[in-house]
């Protein structure tokens, strides 16, 4: 079984891609962060698939975040 590194973790990788969804009427108080690439994501109001999200910026400082994350 293949894994990821996600904030010091060895997470397993699926063989098959899931589905995370959000039902809100508020898209954009979302933040989604990636644990394996420190980037983080934004709801948007786009239902495209691919385009929920929007790419906002990408943390500098993985020992800090993981300091906060995994208090």
């Amino acid at each position: 079984m293949k894994t990821r590194k996600c904030l010091d973790e060895e997470i397993p990788e699926l063989d098959t891609a899931v589905t995370l969804s959000v039902y809100t009427k508020v898209p954009f108080k979302w933040i989604l962060i990636d644990t394996e690439t420190l980037v983080v994501y934004k709801g948007s109001n786009n239902s495209e698939i691919g385009k929920q999200w929007t790419k906002i910026k990408t943390i500098a400082n993985a020992k800090a975040f993981k300091k906060i994350v995994l208090k």
